[in-house]
């Protein structure tokens, strides 16, 4: 009779006692990936087995389970595909919601103007975290102009794919003090993880007021797709780089000022 009364509580319960519970199990899940993140981020640091395990064996100590039982609770989540699903869902939430604070610290933080030859002006969050139910899959950026901007200026967005994606497509744009408009348009190759960029060099008879753009990431399949590192950097004008890049943008003027030139798009991959 006792056998059966814990049979039954198991049963009501869902989940075995040895398997991590769904909330703990959506957490842990949610700091594993924080901490793949940051090896992918930071190689050099994390170049060894040695510094790799004792990240992991950190992550799983804050929670107060060994890897074998997170192994473990894996295997029996995948059998209950249900509770998989849910703990799943459950740990996207989660990075995205952390994403979203991190956000909110990063704009608070963030000087409104960099100086200086070449510097990196991003402000937003160097990770980014997309699934199929996210409301947006779009990173999106406005830079308006300040007193450290110089006519033909070049712009360099970067980041680093870290899990397989469905696709990538960036965008940047200058937007000129006579209304004329420069873009640059490309679907990113993401067959590989590697670190990725798009250059635009603004036009060095005109003054540029603004510098926007945009990031749309694609899920593969049911995991959240992920890109980190991301970063814009702002350089000084070369006229040999110049001369190269700025006939592989389109420049839109308004009818008034002059006739519309179009050239082809392209991107710059390392």
């Amino acid at each position: 009779m006792a056998v059966g009364m814990v049979v039954a509580l198991a049963a009501c319960k869902g989940v075995p006692d040895y398997v991590v519970q769904p909330d703990e199990m959506a957490v842990l899940m949610a700091d594993v990936r924080m901490a793949d993140a940051v090896v992918s981020i930071q190689a050099r640091e994390y170049s060894d087995d040695t510094a790799r395990l004792a990240l992991r064996r950190a992550v799983f100590g804050r929670h107060g389970v060994t890897e074998a039982q997170f192994d473990t609770s894996l295997v029996w989540y995948g059998h209950n595909i249900g509770k998989y699903q849910e703990v799943t869902q459950m740990s996207i939430d989660i990075l995205e919601q952390r994403l979203k604070d991190a956000t909110a610290r990063a704009a608070g933080e963030a000087a409104l103007s960099v100086a200086g030859d070449s510097v990196d002006i991003w402000t937003g969050p160097q990770v980014f975290s997309v699934s199929r139910r996210s409301p947006s899959q779009y990173v999106t950026f406005v830079f308006d102009t300040d007193r450290n901007w110089e006519p033909g200026d070049i712009y360099t967005l970067r980041s680093r794919i870290v899990s397989p994606l469905g696709g990538v497509r960036w965008n940047m744009t200058a937007l000129y003090d006579d209304g004329a408009v420069e873009s640059t348009t490309y679907s990113l190759n993401v067959s590989e993880p590697r670190r990725q960029e798009l250059m635009l060099v603004t036009d060095s008879t005109r003054t540029a007021v603004r510098i926007s753009g945009w990031i749309e990431v694609t899920p593969d399949g049911h995991r959240p797709a992920i890109i980190d590192s991301i970063g814009l950097t702002r350089r000084r004008t070369n006229a040999i780089l110049a001369r190269n890049r700025r006939n592989t943008q389109r420049l839109f003027v308004p009818k008034n000022k002059m006739e519309n030139k179009e050239d082809a798009d392209s991107v710059a991959e390392v």
